[in-house]
């Protein structure tokens, strides 16, 4: 989570959408760290692509040590960050590339096994997705503890993130991440903000998620998932106007 006091906006961190790079973008473009927020585990670090441009040392003075980066609007506003006036910006995917992202990740982080081929690698994704979301509990591994405390945050609706007290806030920007580039230049352009380094691809899984969907879900999970996923698919598909 970023809040830009000067904007009075504030930007959600949805995992598996692009989160990582879009906050390291904010920090080297836009974040004033003498007044902003943010929130994340204070010893979380960046893969940083920049080479001559550091992470200056008083942004410690605006973290928010929470157990997570990936906090929702309810979180903010109940916790004194911003109001429910505030504008929300945050980034959404397609549901089923969005679980692909999720299942390569935890197979880098080794709470998922490492599939010897690519007939283990599609069986494995069936199993721990056998009932439509993304279960760490199907697939023991070494970290299973600090998975399944952050199960909820990486498989919760999308769209969840901008509820407020059970209803969508009215002042939001929902972005798709195919635009994500797009949508910062329109956002730095309207705020008259030079953009000098350019959005960068951190934490980013090998290969098109795209390509693999017909390869990894049979028909009967797509429509599991679609049950699930729903709100996130007609708002994902709206804004991509393919609906």
């Amino acid at each position: 989570m970023i809040y830009i006091k000067r904007f009075d906006t504030c930007f959600l961190r949805i995992p598996k959408t692009g989160s990582q790079s879009l906050h390291l973008f904010l920090e080297k473009n836009v974040i004033d760290f003498s007044n902003d927020v943010i929130a994340r585990p204070i010893l979380q670090t960046f893969q940083d692509p920049y080479q001559d441009v550091k992470l200056k040392k008083e942004s410690l003075n605006t973290l928010i040590k929470f157990e997570t980066a990936h906090v929702t609007a309810q979180f903010v506003i109940d916790n004194g960050i911003a109001t429910p006036t505030t504008r929300f910006v945050g980034v959404i995917r397609n549901p089923y590339e969005r679980q692909i992202s999720n299942y390569l990740y935890r197979i880098r982080k080794e709470q998922f096994d490492n599939p010897k081929n690519s007939e283990e690698f599609i069986s494995n994704f069936r199993k721990v997705i056998k009932d439509g979301i993304l279960s760490i509990a199907l697939y023991p591994a070494p970290h299973q503890k600090k998975a399944k405390e952050i199960r909820h945050y990486h498989t919760m609706k999308q769209i969840d993130f901008f509820r407020y007290r059970g209803d969508l806030l009215d002042n939001i920007n929902i972005w798709i991440l195919d635009n994500l580039k797009l949508h910062l230049n329109e956002f730095c352009n309207y705020n008259n903000i030079e953009i000098i380094y350019e959005l960068p691809h951190i934490n980013k899984s090998p290969g098109n998620k795209r390509n693999l969907v017909d390869i990894l879900y049979t028909t009967e999970l797509k429509e599991r998932v679609y049950e699930i996923y729903k709100e996130d698919f007609e708002l994902y598909y709206k804004l991509k106007g393919t609906l």
